[in-house]
């Protein structure tokens, strides 16, 4: 004889059902142990973060140069896309690594830390001038307010650098002539 749904029916039966709960309400208790936080255990330690160009950490440095030449009409397409290319890994590695005060966005602090511990050499301090300055052109391009920067806000950043990187390799041919004037 087979079991078939038809044959026997486990779940109408109430006293079933009480079993059935029971086993799986001791089998959920089991596992709760297991869920709160180690006591008396040291952290790993921290793991380095690498960004950059190739083996390079020092990417973020060659970005400004990068621009200036553009401007001039001197840059290189490959240039252009490697400091587009840095900038973004850079966002991408903060939002992975960064967890901000806020579940939704990030202070104008974390992104200064982020960028002092990981981009500046010691003793440079990323200025509360320029941050003001970085979240007023955030706040042209992807909304928000000048005290923070949103999840959302870096999204819709990261794809207008996108298009922004591509406009410029395409305009990079003329740059020497624009640069003229």
């Amino acid at each position: 004889m087979y079991f078939n749904a038809e044959n026997i029916n486990l779940f109408t039966s109430k006293k079933c059902k009480k079993v059935f709960l029971g086993i799986f309400f001791l089998s959920s208790l089991g596992s709760l142990p297991s869920c709160r936080l180690p006591l008396n255990e040291t952290p790993p330690p921290p793991s380095e973060i690498v960004v950059g160009m190739g083996d390079s950490n020092d990417c973020i440095s060659r970005v400004n140069p990068t621009i200036q030449s553009f401007f001039k009409g001197e840059a290189a397409d490959v240039q252009i896309q490697a400091s587009f290319d840095c900038v973004s890994d850079a966002l991408d590695t903060f939002e992975k690594s960064v967890k901000g005060q806020y579940p939704d966005r990030y202070t104008g602090r974390e992104i200064a830390h982020f960028i002092e511990q990981y981009y500046l050499e010691p003793g440079h301090a990323f200025s509360d001038e320029l941050m003001l300055r970085f979240f007023k052109i955030k706040q042209v391009f992807a909304g928000g307010n000048q005290t923070s920067i949103s999840r959302q806000e870096l999204k819709v950043l990261r794809d207008l650098m996108k298009r922004v990187r591509d406009l410029a390799i395409d305009m990079n041919t003329y740059m020497p002539l624009y640069s003229m004037s």
